[in-house]
């Protein structure tokens, strides 16, 4: 176990898995898609027309 946890290509598959978790997080909560993200105007102008 030791030997796994001091393995640096354990930390990296570590590391690629949970940044495909955020990201599929991050898309599974906006399904408008990435762009969405970058255009605050646009979500808090929507979020003032539906009062």
């Amino acid at each position: 176990m030791t030997r796994l946890i001091l393995n640096p290509l354990f930390w990296a598959v570590v590391i690629i898995v949970a940044w495909l978790v955020v990201i599929t997080m991050s898309i599974v909560s906006n399904p408008d898609g990435a762009r969405a993200q970058n255009d605050k105007h646009a979500s808090t102008s929507l979020a003032q027309l539906g009062g």
